[in-house]
């Protein structure tokens, strides 16, 4: 009784938190406003991977989450709450195959409850992205389906799904290779080329050879060129999974490895997609600037090893370990609520800024619908094109290039001055108002970074002022990038 109570209370609150954020006026994560702008330049058949500019520098993911929100825009509009309605289908896919693979796996309804109830306890684990304009829970959804379909030997719906995956985001890539791994296998080379040949055809070849026309001249840019410069091993790489792994799915983990490593000779599906999930991990801990929701995938399977392996042990162990595997998933949900008064707080947001004089920039927000912006590149898109190891992110031409011409009004989040991407830009303005908690209701949710919201307004400085202050600073006023 104490494992279905669990289940349901962590499935309830997480419908509950869902329900809240679904029409949350503001952005739930930074990044939320600028995957909006290319959710509008998808339903109106516009390119989204166009050279960097200061109105729009793209992210680095691939297309498909924007393209497949477009027929709930019919419903909702081309708003946030249709991206959020898609991710939300796909946390809801994402707890019910957990329920049916969990199910398959042991013969019973109460152990498929708990992987459902699990991954809804594991919110917070899994950087409370799912629910948000992300392309996450819709990626995670296709590779779990498409795994779970090839354990029910559906093949050719299952790559279809996985292939899916990969056009979400480029991890989902590892979740495909690993299907068509296990299809050679288990069925032999004969059965799978088909299979093979189609996951080439709409994947990579469609990717290389298709994918400028297709979404925008500069797509290989974004989504190859850009991010694969992110990574580096270090020991900070290897400790942040170790520490995830302590902090959240210690109990999983350990009954899922001692499952696997009794049943390896017996290969399936999920100790590929393990694998591939590890992997995926990996790679995201290589990128020091990724948020935890590169982990979700990891998370995912380790709890359903994890189930799996708790039901393995005898009766009254297996059922104490599951309900002890909860507790490290806990969360205060008041961390996570939405507050009533977002809405009102949110339309004196858009009135304020309509009220300053002149252009306005607010670098983590990028786009504001409502309100025009200038420049309007996003923080994260900007230092993506400039991060990874041993280069410099302040001083960089490109975003010099990008941040032209300067706004008369910054809005930041964080104090501008130690800004690894725009303190350059801090002789040119001065503090005009540190607005305190007065927006605080629209901040986001917590995630890996800060918990932040629009607060210190800076006005350009005149020519005049900026020399004064600082004779050696460079000019802000820059052309566009190229």
């Amino acid at each position: 009784m104490a494992g279905v109570t669990a289940a349901v209370g962590s499935l309830a609150l997480l419908a509950f938190l869902v329900g809240g954020h679904f029409g949350f006026p503001a952005y739930l994560e930074i990044m939320e406003g600028t995957v909006l702008r290319h959710f509008e330049l998808a339903a109106t058949g516009q390119p989204i991977y166009t050279p960097p500019a200061p109105g729009f520098v793209a992210f680095a993911y691939n297309p498909l989450y924007y393209y497949a929100a477009i027929p709930l825009s019919w419903i909702f509009g081309v708003n946030l709450m249709a991206l959020r309605a898609l991710a939300i289908l796909g946390m809801a896919g994402i707890a019910g195959v957990m329920f049916l693979a969990a199910r398959r796996e042991t013969q019973s309804d109460w152990w498929g409850l708990g992987a459902a109830g699990l991954f809804a306890a594991a919110y917070k684990a899994q950087d409370a992205y799912l629910d948000s304009a992300h392309a996450d829970s819709s990626m995670l959804f296709c590779a779990l389906a498409g795994s779970y379909l090839l354990s029910r030997r559906r093949t050719w719906a299952a790559i279809a799904l996985l292939i899916a995956a990969f056009w979400c985001k480029q991890h989902g890539a590892l979740f495909l290779i690993g299907g068509l791994a296990w299809i050679a296998w288990s069925e032999g080379p004969r059965r799978a080329w088909p299979l093979v040949a189609l996951a080439l055809a709409a994947g990579p070849a469609l990717y290389l050879f298709a994918g400028p026309a297709l979404f925008g001249s500069h797509f290989h840019f974004y989504t190859w060129e850009t991010p694969r410069s992110w990574s580096q091993l270090d020991a900070e790489s290897l400790t942040r999974l170790a520490r995830l792994l302590a902090r959240s799915y210690l109990i999983p983990a350990a009954a899922g490895v001692w499952l696997f490593a009794r049943t390896w000779r017996s290969l399936s599906i999920w100790h590929v997609q393990l694998a591939m999930a590890s992997a995926s991990a990996l790679m995201g801990a290589l990128d020091p600037g990724s948020s935890d929701n590169v982990f979700a995938g990891w998370g995912l399977l380790l709890i359903l090893w994890g189930v799996r392996g708790c039901h393995a042990l005898p009766a009254g162990w297996g059922r104490a370990a599951l309900l002890a595997a909860y507790l490290p998933l806990a969360y205060n949900p008041l961390d996570y609520r939405s507050g009533p008064e977002a809405a009102e707080v949110y339309a004196g947001f858009q009135t304020y800024l309509k009220g300053l004089p002149g252009s306005v920039a607010i670098p983590k927000f990028g786009h504001v619908p409502g309100v025009r912006l200038q420049p309007a590149a996003h923080w994260v898109a900007v230092i993506d094109l400039v991060r990874g190891p041993g280069r410099n992110e302040r001083d960089s031409p490109v975003t010099k290039g990008l941040m032209s011409p300067p706004p008369d009004w910054l809005l930041m989040h964080n104090p501008l001055e130690p800004d690894p991407l725009l303190g350059y830009l801090a002789p040119h303005y001065e503090l005009q108002a540190d607005l305190g908690d007065r927006f605080r209701a629209i901040g986001n949710v917590p995630h890996r970074f800060d918990v932040v919201w629009p607060r210190y307004l800076y006005r350009l400085r005149a020519v005049g002022e900026r020399t004064a202050r600082d004779p050696h600073s460079a000019s802000p006023d820059r052309g566009p990038a190229e």
